[in-house]
């Protein structure tokens, strides 16, 4: 078993590395686009070992338990990844998980007790330190949970669990060696209306983003993958902690550019794997949309707003209807939670219209754009943004003047929540995530 001196040198080892990870390119990218991801987190040997130790986990023998007290000298296992909706417990399928937060479970494991008290307080510290303007909790994380993925998927989510919503940051180490396209099992980032980033979950590649700012979601992870004969292995000097990252990272890019072929044996357990440190802050973010946030003089004001703002779940649901209803279905067919999950799901939608129906519209319009654009290219990118302005004319034009309120003070406050309805006084809250937010684990 390891001293508590032992911990304290591991930690000086980690720290310096993980603070590379949190260097100030990465704090920018973080308050411009609110993610970023960077490859060769650890020393090669050592994320190869991490993965191998968690992996056994999940196929040592348990047999022969015949007590209690022998129960108790057991592994951890990974345990059936479980969400509540509706007041009942529904599995999340092929989905499997350790939460270090069981001190049971991380006793018996010493990979699992490095990761709880050495690695993952060295990323809340680090994160601390760069990210001040967060005002981030640097006692402890909030949440440390292995995943094990043998299929399926996440819908799209956003990882603070509703109010009090004080969920900052989501930290995921992937470790999946010899990953290739055809396993699926990407991350999908859906910054409020901006272009979605797919990010592949190389092995030893940290991603991280604003829990309550990056609407996200896992692509089906196909156990086995079409390809079992050939896999892409990363090369160990595609790049640094910090080169790997950028705004301008394609989604091509993240997945093919530090990977070369190698044909070898497939692993018998080929699983998607991955470990999530969540980070608070000390301070809840906002959670409730009143008229008073909605006095602005141009939609273009609005969207500003809503972008940088926790307030955007309380209208996410609606804008990204399609994203929600597809990835959901995506998850739970099939399974007692689809028909339950779906109809909140609808009657949620049919609210938010009845009452915010005006800005939903306009945000829905420029959701589509910006997948348009995503579409045809960057080449495309400038007759987009002509098509855009366009399209925002023709609006004025039809409406009479952009911004008609009356006597409300040049606001949109009337006409962002004129509703069927006429829920103009009611408040809406940011919804808890019965879809399973990623503390209910991500990707």
């Amino acid at each position: 078993m390891s001293s508590s001196n032992d911990n304290n040198n591991d930690s000086t080892s980690y720290l310096p590395r993980i603070q590379q990870a949190f260097n100030q390119e990465h704090a920018a990218l973080i308050k411009s686009q609110g993610w970023f991801y960077c490859d060769n987190f650890f020393p090669a040997e050592e994320a190869l070992s991490i993965r191998e130790n968690l992996l056994a986990l999940d196929t040592i023998s348990t047999v022969n338990k015949t007590t209690k007290e022998h129960d108790k000298e057991q592994p951890p296992r990974f345990k059936e990844h479980m969400f509540q909706f509706g007041g009942k417990l529904f599995p999340k399928p092929n989905i499997y998980e350790i939460d270090l937060h069981d001190q049971h479970a991380r006793e018996r494991s010493k990979t699992l007790k490095k990761i709880y008290e050495v690695i993952g307080p060295s990323i809340v510290q680090s994160a601390y330190e760069s990210l001040p303007e967060l005002d981030l909790d640097p006692t402890q994380a909030s949440s440390i949970k292995v995943q094990l993925n043998k299929g399926g998927s996440f819908p799209v989510h956003y990882d603070n669990p509703g109010p009090p919503s004080k969920r900052r940051l989501t930290c995921i180490v992937y470790l999946n060696d010899n990953w290739t396209n055809e396993y699926g099992g990407q991350l999908e980032l859906i910054p409020f209306l901006q272009k979605k980033k797919l990010i592949q979950p190389l092995m030893n590649r940290l991603v991280v983003f604003r829990s309550d700012l990056v609407l996200h979601g896992v692509t089906p992870w196909l156990s086995g993958g079409a390809g079992a004969g050939a896999a892409a292995t990363p090369s160990p000097s595609s790049s640094s902690s910090s080169s790997s990252s950028s705004s301008s990272s394609s989604n091509s890019s993240s997945s093919s550019s530090s990977t070369t072929t190698s044909h070898h044996h497939h692993h018998p357990h080929h699983n998607r794997l991955c470990f999530t440190v969540w980070i608070d802050s000390l301070t809840p973010s906002p959670s409730t949309l009143t008229r008073n946030h909605l006095q602005f003089t141009s939609w273009d004001l609005a969207e500003e707003f809503f972008r940088t703002s926790t307030l955007q779940r309380c209208l996410s649901r609606a804008v990204y209807k399609e994203e929600y209803e597809e990835t959901l279905v995506r998850c739970v067919q099939g399974t007692p939670a689809e028909a339950p999950m779906l109809a909140q799901h609808h009657a949620h939608v049919k609210m938010l219209v009845s009452q915010l129906k005006p800005i939903i519209d306009e945000f829905r319009k420029r959701k589509n754009i910006i997948e348009m654009r995503m579409g045809g290219g960057h080449d495309e990118e400038e007759k987009e943004k002509e098509k855009e302005k366009e399209e925002e004319e023709e609006e004025e034009k039809e409406d009479g003047e952009k911004c008609h309120t009356g006597s409300r003070n040049n606001s949109l406050d009337s006409r962002l929540g004129s509703g069927e309805d006429g829920g103009n006084d009611k408040k809406l809250h940011g919804e808890e995530d019965d879809n399973g937010s990623e503390e209910e684990e991500l990707d």
